[in-house]
């Protein structure tokens, strides 16, 4: 376990900290960052960086239903962290602890990728020792409008909890094929001293009917006295179809005992029978 005096992040945090806020860091709080605001030239690079980075990764298929372990050795994807830092006002000025943090995680995946191929890199924090999950929690269409209001989290949980933990969660209109990646929300946050259930990260979006939402996080969790570092990148989609509610049956239709007699029918659900059952009246 390394002393204070060998940890540059608990050196640097005792100078900056007065002992009544250190006594509150041990109980674990939360503070939100800014916002991303949409159309402002850092919204663009970070549009951009986000969908080279989620094209990439699914074209490995890196990304199935799970987060993935972000290879810093790659000069892409740590440049891409950086922005999404800068964006959350987390500048190298203004966390220069985090910041060494990162360049030490980055320097040992470069020399596991020299090492032992570029392949290794990214088991620097496998098996993960946090889970970092998108959760899509309401869903309202709003068919007049022609929209859909959709409330999202992030959930961050890491077993015996982290030191630091930080995440973002941003918002995009984009199509069914992904040709393009429109930043329409964004919200991002920290948490010191606890990291077990994080979800403090939250957005309320709109988007129009016929469009997709698509949902993207990044997540840094740090334990300085176990060494644990663990920096992911969670991507997830959702469809605003343009079909109004209701159900329509064309078959099969059984009716006995005449045209005011229930209507018995059921569904598959993944099994070979019917089972669960529906009694409908014509």
């Amino acid at each position: 376990m390394p002393t204070l005096n060998q940890n540059p992040w608990l050196r640097g945090l005792t100078r900056a900290v007065p002992l009544s806020a250190l006594v509150m860091l041990a109980s674990g709080w939360t503070n939100a960052l800014p916002h991303l605001q949409p159309g402002t030239p850092e919204a663009k690079t970070v549009e951009a960086g986000s969908l080279r980075l989620g094209q990439s990764l699914r074209g490995s298929g890196a990304l199935k239903q799970r987060a993935v372990t972000l290879d810093l050795s790659d000069d892409g994807q740590y440049q891409f962290l950086l922005t999404r830092l800068r964006a959350a006002g987390k500048t190298p000025q203004k966390a220069p602890y985090l910041h060494e943090r990162l360049s030490a995680v980055r320097a040992r995946q470069q020399e596991r990728a020299r090492t032992a191929g570029a392949t290794a890199a990214r088991a620097d924090a496998a098996p993960a020792w946090c889970d970092h999950d998108i959760f899509f929690n309401d869903e309202v269409p709003d068919l007049k409008q022609r929209k859909i209001h959709y409330e999202t989290n992030v959930l961050v949980t890491c077993r015996g909890g982290a030191n630091y933990v930080f995440a973002d969660l941003n918002a995009y209109e984009t199509d069914v094929k992904g040709s393009y990646n429109k930043l329409i929300d964004s919200s991002s946050g920290e948490e010191y001293s606890d990291g077990r259930y994080f979800t403090q990260v939250r957005l309320n979006s709109t988007v129009d009917v016929g469009t997709v939402l698509r949902m993207d996080s990044t997540m840094i969790a740090s334990d300085v006295f176990t060494g644990e570092e663990q920096v992911t990148f969670y991507e997830l989609s959702a469809s605003a179809l343009s079909v109004a509610p209701g159900l329509t049956l064309t078959h099969p239709s059984q009716r006995t005992g005449g045209s005011a007699s229930p209507i018995w029918m059921c569904q598959l659900r993944g099994g070979a029978d019917c089972d669960y059952s529906i009694a409908g009246q014509t």
